[in-house]
């Protein structure tokens, strides 16, 4: 039994004595993986089936591609109102956890955020679109932020939303500067005046 004890060992120590240094840079760099590009698109009144990805006889080629090579929502159900499916979407919790099942105008009660997630792990992060909430999208994790805050807002002069502005977006009177970060200009204003 000795034998055999010491023959394994000394047989361990000749391979681990021939074998080659691990080169602890090239282990960090296989360990190292890219980070993945996440696009996630949320649509107001469009159907499950309205896209070829899931079984649409409409063709919808980009978003098909989209949908085939990254991950598929399946089993997320919305509300019948958007501010709450737009909740419940950007921070995984039911809308009533987050204080926004009644009224677009509350805010997201001490939840993190989709934009707040990715940008603890290191991404850029970008909303574009329509908000429709109190919360300010820079201070929910977003880099940037294109679009209109308000549920119904003219899309013609949908307002502005850069970091130290103006609240943008909802009806006014007076046109709005419409901004996509540092590059303003001033939109196409409609004939109805009243709008």
């Amino acid at each position: 039994m000795k034998k055999f004890f010491f023959g394994i060992a000394g047989l361990a120590f000749l391979i681990t004595a021939c074998a080659e240094p691990v080169d602890t840079e090239e282990t960090a760099v296989t360990e190292t993986t890219e980070k993945p590009n996440i696009v996630l698109v949320m649509v107001d009144d469009m159907g499950f089936s309205d896209i070829g990805a899931y079984g649409s006889e409409i063709q919808t080629p980009t978003l098909d591609q989209l949908a085939s090579e990254g991950m598929r929502f399946n089993q997320f159900r919305n509300t019948s109102k958007c501010f709450p499916t737009r909740a419940a979407l950007m921070t995984g919790q039911y809308a009533q956890r987050v204080g926004m099942s009644t009224s677009p105008n509350s805010r997201f009660s001490n939840h993190a955020t989709f934009g707040d997630v990715l940008r603890t792990a290191g991404y850029k992060t970008l909303m574009v679109g329509k908000h429709h909430a109190l919360d300010n999208p820079y201070e929910m994790g977003f880099d940037h932020y294109w679009g209109m805050r308000d549920g119904a807002a003219n899309h013609f002069n949908p307002g502005s939303q850069r970091e130290g502005e103006p609240v943008p977006a909802q009806k006014r009177p007076n046109q709005r500067t419409f901004c996509f970060d540092a590059e303003c200009v001033k939109p196409y204003t409609p004939e109805d005046k009243d709008y």
